[in-house]
């Protein structure tokens, strides 16, 4: 499929580079490149070559966040048919994010506000470079936290930090997401595109299945019970044993090797 706002990139070793690409723009979440991107999250997701998807910016930001542009001109039309619009298509590629059974990394530069910082939220991993900035900058325009920020993000920092963020519309450097566990590591801007390589490799290494019944159990750790979520566990596990991956990763480890997983 072709993109008018993306570029998808698939590698031999199983990881797809998706870059949202409307540099111009800064990469803004509008309405149609909010649809591309979930449509080229459920592409990936049915390619059976794919086992990582990273999700990336191109240009000076990974996203700015809303398109300010469509805002402004549809403050004279009907600005609520339009936030109905915009959301229903943000929401639907934040919640595919989620859904899709594959790891999502995130590789963050320049900045990512608004609802480009809860796609980031929402990814299974972020990495950011030193130099990105965060902001939960929806109360700037007069809105509430939307892209499913106040799910997300309560869960991660707890209501007072998180209303923190939401409430003031403050920004936050990349070492402060660090410490408060919005992201996974920070390095250096020219290291940043080795590091999230350097993740999503080793992730399309491992074996495919127990990956995306791992983020499925995560997932589900928010929903069901801690007895509840015990059971899903164990079943899981069983289901696990019973594969030919299981048998490999055993194995491979007495015969001293590395093991090579593979989708059953």
């Amino acid at each position: 499929m072709s993109y008018s706002y993306l570029e998808v990139e698939r590698r031999e070793n199983g990881v797809a580079i998706i870059t949202l690409n409307n540099p111009e723009n800064l990469n803004a979440l509008g309405v149609e490149i909010s649809q591309e991107l979930k449509d080229a999250l459920l592409e990936a997701e049915a390619d059976g070559s794919i086992r990582v998807i990273v999700l990336r910016g191109a240009g000076r930001a990974f996203s700015s966040g809303g398109n300010l542009k469509e805002m402004r001109e549809n403050l004279a039309r009907d600005p609520g048919q339009y936030m109905d619009e915009l959301t229903s298509v943000v929401y639907a590629a934040v919640d595919t994010v989620m859904d899709i059974n594959k790891p999502v990394i995130a590789s963050v530069h320049g900045f990512a506000f608004g609802a480009a910082f809860n796609l980031v939220v929402a990814c299974d991993m972020a990495i950011a470079a030193s130099d990105t900035v965060f902001c939960e900058s929806f109360i700037n325009l007069g809105l509430i936290p939307g892209g499913r920020a106040t799910t997300l993000l309560p869960r991660i920092l707890g209501i007072r930090r998180a209303a923190e963020l939401c409430m003031t519309g403050r920004e936050v450097s990349a070492e402060e997401a660090l410490s408060l566990g919005l992201v996974n590591r920070v390095v250096a801007p020219e290291e940043l595109s080795e590091a999230t390589m350097k993740m999503a490799d080793r992730l399309a290494a491992g074996p495919p299945l127990a990956l995306e019944e791992t983020k499925r159990l995560l997932r589900t750790s928010q929903e069901l019970s801690p007895r509840e979520q015990s059971v899903e566990e164990r079943k899981t596990q069983i289901k696990m044993a019973l594969g030919n991956d299981f048998k490999e990763g055993v194995t491979s480890f007495f015969e001293k090797r590395k093991p090579r997983f593979g989708r059953e």
